[in-house]
């Protein structure tokens, strides 16, 4: 069998970063697992730990005293050799980070959300932009933006969308600081109760007590309050209703991709870019414009989420690696002492001596 090449994840997530890079790496590895060999690095707490061997891949720890310096003499001398293929998704990782592993690794490929921090990479993908200001980055780095390249979880890729009623998934993700949560449940009753809400509360949503005494004196139809889902229960939840009001993050591309009239707020500086391409791209409306009335424009919004998560976003993922693998496998690397043994064991391969001038052994001396 055909040894597969190896590619790296590097993201770190806890209660107080959050989860959202490395699950997005998770959604990443389900799409390369067939042709590569998967492993993933991150300084990640217990629960992710427990995700990422539930991958089956081989898990390498961070140690939490090294420095971003002695974290990558610490993978050079133990599993990088110049071939592999690494992916890094995280805000905290800088330029110098970045040009160090570029110098590692086979290939280097980024995750930003940003696409304004000039990275030295050879693959940029940003899923949250239609295009990038390319004189901010490389000559050599190729990009692959907007959401025909959002990486996401295989549940959230089975379009479903029945007519079901009013019903409303509310979520928010991680610890939704300025509680849209509650502002989102409030816009809703000032335009009617008739509504069944399914509200999806992040792990470290502080806010719990308020909204239970507030939900308390509502009369929606019905109301559910749930926490830790996993992707199926999410996928569920979000195929069942006719209205999302969500974060603009990976959870409003999720919903977006199953289909339906899905409404998104900018909840921290650096949703800022997903909010505008979701907004402007036709894909979500403004949470402050709930419910939009005009037959027409909800049409044309389920319409454009259908053409643009066409269920083809694996593929091209998976095309890019395939292509960067290919690349790795021509390389060109000035020969070393190291590889005599190896030419020597070519050149005196019986088949290629007997198709050449002299048929004779060649001798090692």
């Amino acid at each position: 069998m055909e040894k597969k090449r190896k590619v790296y994840f590097r993201a770190d997530g806890d209660k107080q970063i959050g989860w959202g890079h490395v699950m997005r790496m998770l959604a990443f590895m389900d799409i390369l697992k067939r042709d590569f060999e998967l492993f993933f690095i991150g300084r990640l707490d217990e629960e992710l730990q427990k995700r990422v061997e539930n991958k089956g891949c081989e898990l390498v720890l961070i140690p939490e005293d090294l420095s971003q310096e002695e974290e990558i003499d610490f993978l050079n001398s133990r599993y990088f050799s110049g071939q592999e293929i690494l992916i890094v998704d995280g805000y905290h990782f800088d330029k110098e980070y970045s040009k160090q592993f570029t110098e590692a690794v086979g290939k280097m490929v980024l995750i930003d959300d940003h696409a304004s921090r000039g990275f030295d990479c050879d693959v940029l993908i940003n899923h949250s932009v239609q295009k990038i200001d390319k004189n901010l980055n490389y000559a050599h780095t190729k990009y692959f933006c907007g959401p025909k390249y959002a990486i996401l979880k295989c549940v959230f890729k089975k379009s479903v969308r029945n007519e079901k009623g009013k019903s409303v998934f509310i979520s928010f993700g991680g610890a939704d600081r300025h509680n849209y949560t509650l502002a989102s449940i409030k816009k809703i009753e000032s335009f009617s109760t008739d509504f069944s809400l399914s509200i999806v509360l992040g792990n470290s949503y502080e806010h719990e007590s308020l909204l239970e005494d507030y939900l308390k004196s509502t009369t929606f139809d019905r109301v559910e309050v749930l926490k830790n889902l996993d992707e199926s229960q999410m996928y569920k939840k979000m195929s069942a209703s006719d209205y999302a009001i969500c974060s603009a993050s990976t959870v409003s591309y999720e919903y977006a991709s199953v289909g339906g009239e899905l409404y998104v707020a900018q909840t921290e500086d650096n949703q800022a870019k997903l909010f505008k391409t979701l907004v402007d791209g036709n894909l979500a409306f403004d949470w402050e414009a709930f419910p939009v009335r005009e037959e027409k424009r909800k049409e044309a919004l389920q319409k454009e989420q259908s053409l643009v998560f066409d269920g083809g976003a694996d593929g091209r993922l998976r095309k890019i690696f395939l292509q960067l693998a290919k690349e790795l496998d021509c390389m060109l690397v000035p020969a070393a002492d190291s590889d005599c043994k190896l030419y020597f064991d070519w050149a005196n391969d019986p088949d290629t001596r007997a198709n050449s001038l002299n048929t004779e052994a060649i001798l090692f001396t």
